[in-house]
């Protein structure tokens, strides 16, 4: 069952709702969902794992530096002769 649901001007209103029922199809189910399958757990976990790994990496110390390099020399940029009063 999906239902979507929204609520317009104080009142809920039912958009959409799709309501089925199969029976007869475990084996079907079991081939996607099964250890084998494609959408196994240990297969969704795996590309959990990477796209974490990745999200976490860190920054090489090649990137860093051509970021340091880019930041403008501000002392030596901005002051004229100091002055003290």
């Amino acid at each position: 069952m999906a239902n979507l649901t929204m609520d317009l001007f104080g009142e809920t209103v039912n958009v959409v709702e799709v309501e089925t029922r199969l029976e007869g199809l475990e084996h079907l189910v079991e081939a996607v969902f099964g250890p084998a399958g494609p959408v196994s757990a240990s297969t969704v976990n795996g590309h959990i794992e990477r796209a974490m790994r990745v999200i976490r990496s860190t920054v090489t110390s090649d990137e860093i530096v051509d970021e340091y390099k880019d930041i403008p020399n501000v002392i030596d940029n901005n002051f004229k002769v100091p002055k003290v009063s």
